[in-house]
């Protein structure tokens, strides 16, 4: 409903704006149609800024602004004054008119790519956010199922503390500590699935294994 409400706004803009500008019979100079045009580029930025916004906001539903979109609304209400100010006032200056206008589009991709360059940014934080929980929450899951159902003291002593170890690690997480995660996450797996049909030595093994890459891992990140 939204979406159809923007078009529709953005159609009646851009009837009413020509419809204007052809009625009140703007002169004809190179001038008066460099700001017409650039009116014009500002409305279909706003658009396809408007679409991309939109799209993103439907697979992430995290999001609730949009950003970009604000600086291309805002670009074209900014747009909109300063060319009817030039179609107006000064049809004659061609090089001022440029240069104004070349100017405002040029602060506003800087703005535009700023603003998708900290909303990628972020939603790389929060994919890696999400990973490193995810890490800390499995492991620890496997590891306090593995305890629980363990009948062998020792074995159960030595998740125990594992678990400890991995349950109280630090959330965050980099490129190299990731290496160690995912080897203890496949380590832990593995154990969950044998720890039936394994000796009891190959499973303190596995166990010594998963604990010193728990460490490693939170060595990197201390």
């Amino acid at each position: 409903m939204k979406k159809i409400s923007f078009f529709i706004f953005a159609l009646l803009f851009l009837v009413v704006f020509n419809a204007v500008f052809w009625t009140v019979g703007a002169e004809n100079k190179f001038s008066v149609w460099i700001s017409y045009s650039f009116i014009h580029i500002a409305w279909l930025a706003n658009v396809i800024v408007y679409l991309h916004e939109t799209a993103t906001v439907i697979h992430d539903r995290s999001k609730t602004v949009y950003p970009v979109y604000i600086f291309s609304a805002s670009y074209l209400a900014i747009e909109l004054l300063t060319g009817i100010i030039f179609i107006l006032i000064a049809p004659d200056n061609f090089l001022i008119t440029l240069i104004v206008q070349l100017v405002l589009f040029a602060v506003y991709l800087f703005c535009i790519f700023k603003a998708v360059g900290a909303e990628n940014k972020t939603e790389q934080n929060i994919v890696a956010l999400s990973m490193d929980g995810e890490y800390v929450r499995k492991t620890s899951q496997i590891l306090k199922k593995l305890c629980l159902c363990s009948g062998d003291t020792e074995l159960h002593d030595e998740l125990d503390r594992v678990y400890n170890i991995i349950s109280s690690s630090p959330i965050r997480s980099n490129a190299e500590a990731r290496d160690y995660e995912m080897k203890v996450m496949e380590l832990s797996e593995e154990l969950d699935k044998k720890i039936d049909t394994l000796e009891k030595e190959k499973c303190l093994d596995l166990i010594e294994q998963i604990k010193n890459y728990a460490i490693g891992r939170n060595s990197v990140l201390s």
